[in-house]
């Protein structure tokens, strides 16, 4: 079987789902969010739980997924999605996903809570292996209910050569990573970092290789990396506060975060709307508010100009 090599790194923003009024995927709107991330110069997009894909019936996410590649148009990768909840169904999964065009793909575990340890470990590496894909495995128990522990991620991705990256993203990666790190020893293990992009600078500081951040500041994510990179941290994590606000103020609910990510893309011109796919919990009044309140006390429009300038 040949591996897949893919370089899995930096600020790789996870795509919102634009809708129409009737529900169905903006595709208009997608392109735009896709020209908008490429002229902030990722190299790689994402489709994950900030694209509502829990919210999305299968083959939407395959649909997803292909309107994204066709949006890309080449100037990034595209990090599919898939879910599973058994090993058949994982393979079938992945198997759309690179059908539709994914460069890699995000594997989420669902209904797995209270399985084996080395049946879950057996269901991601048969899925690694009958596929082929590469893959990264996310490790997000508040979303799906499935905790993973350090030696299972380490053990699954010691036996599956296509696993190309660990997303850590439970409430508190940080210690998590540096458990990973410590069990991989030696072994080049990849790891990313998700929750909004909050903890950035501490994972990278633990070994992580980037975030998986929401799409409203690829811009400033990408600087946050460049100065962190330069070796100099402390300006990293100042810039990087001047955004992370919106992050915890989106930590209330996965709905509030991405209304938030929404709301600022609409600020920016990027995109036209901030509906969510339905039912979901109702937004809260005073919400709009605050955001607009934290980029005038933030300076943030401010800070866009510079980074883009």
């Amino acid at each position: 079987m040949s591996i897949p090599r893919v370089n899995l790194g930096g600020v790789i923003p996870i795509l919102v789902t634009p809708f129409l009024a009737d529900g169905s995927i903006d595709v208009t709107d997608l392109k735009a969010e896709l020209d908008f991330l490429v002229s902030a110069g990722v190299d790689w997009v994402g489709i994950g739980y900030g694209s509502e894909v829990n919210k999305l019936d299968p083959l939407e996410v395959v649909d997803l997924v292909a309107a994204t590649v066709q949006a890309a148009a080449g100037r990034v990768k595209v990090l599919g999605n898939a879910e599973v909840p058994s090993t058949r169904a994982g393979i079938a999964a992945v198997r759309r996903a690179v059908d539709a065009g994914a460069d890699a793909v995000m594997v989420r575990p669902t209904g797995l809570m209270g399985s084996a340890v080395a049946e879950v470990v057996r269901a991601f590496v048969e899925t690694a292996n009958e596929t082929g894909a590469a893959l990264v495995i996310q490790d997000a128990p508040q979303n799906t209910g499935v905790e993973l522990s350090a030696s299972c991620l380490v053990e699954i991705a010691r036996q599956a050569p296509t696993v190309a990256a660990l997303k850590i993203e439970p409430p508190a990666p940080g210690p998590k990573m540096s458990e990973i790190r410590a069990l991989a020893g030696t072994e080049p293990i990849t790891m990313l970092g998700g929750l909004g992009g909050a903890g950035f600078v501490q994972e990278l500081v633990r070994g992580s290789m980037g975030t998986m951040p929401g799409p409203a500041f690829p811009d400033v994510f990408a600087a946050v990396h460049r100065l962190f990179l330069a070796g100099d941290r402390g300006a990293a994590t100042r810039l990087l506060w001047r955004i992370a606000p919106f992050t915890v103020l989106g930590s209330r609910d996965m709905e509030s975060f991405l209304y938030i990510q929404k709301y600022l893309l609409r600020r920016r011109g990027v995109i036209g709307t901030t509906s969510l796919r339905g039912p979901h919990r109702p937004i809260d009044a005073l919400l709009q508010g605050e955001i607009d309140d934290l980029i005038v006390d933030l300076e943030t429009l401010e800070l866009l100009d510079q980074e883009t300038s």
